[in-house]
């Protein structure tokens, strides 16, 4: 729910993978992409004061197992311009010159984002439940829609046999006609005969 994703957007903000893995079970579960960026984040943490840190600290803190992931890890940070570093490989440190802070937790700041976002919840369970009337009502509607349209095309298949019925009625009464034309009338016959 909201407060879930509050504490994330707080762990995101202040926290390191070490906080997200005690509280797991309170947060969301993150993928792949998050759990990079996390690392990243406490990579980040970590770096506070400028000098030399042990491949060793870091990857226990990241809960890395192999040097090639926390050097990628560190390389994407320094590629991102977020991190002034250098390996020293064989010495199995980094030389860490400065690096983006991250932000410090500000209760004032983080009580306001935390009301914010509760009344943004609410802001969108409205504005979902509307949508979702919004929904049925189009549906609704394009049913009505289509019953209408199926209306209207037996209409006109009622009126095209009829229409084809009632040619058929004046094809048959014009072939009277003709025949009764050619019939000689009784006026025509000679009534005075005797």
């Amino acid at each position: 729910g909201g407060q879930e994703l509050y504490d994330l957007l707080v762990l995101y903000a202040y926290g390191n993978l070490k906080d997200y893995e005690k509280n797991i079970s309170l947060l969301p579960e993150i993928v792949n992409v998050e759990r990079i960026k996390l690392k990243q984040l406490t990579v980040l943490s970590q770096l506070s004061v400028p000098g030399d840190v042990s491949y060793a600290t870091l990857m226990k803190e990241l809960n890395i197992t192999k040097v090639r992931e926390l050097e990628d890890l560190i390389i994407e940070l320094i590629y991102a311009k977020l991190l002034n570093a250098t390996f020293d490989q064989k010495r199995m440190i980094l030389h860490f010159v400065g690096c983006t802070s991250r932000d410090v937790p500000n209760p004032d700041v983080l009580q306001r984002t935390r009301l914010t976002l509760i009344s943004v919840q609410s802001t969108v369970d409205v504005m979902l439940q509307s949508l979702g009337a919004w929904r049925a009502n189009s549906v609704r509607l394009l049913e009505t829609i289509d019953d209408m349209a199926l209306d209207v095309r037996e209409k006109e298949l009622e009126k095209e046999r009829h229409d084809a019925e009632l040619q058929k009625r004046i094809a048959v009464v014009r072939d009277n006609m003709k025949i009764d034309k050619l019939r000689p009338r009784p006026s025509d016959v000679d009534t005075n005969v005797a």
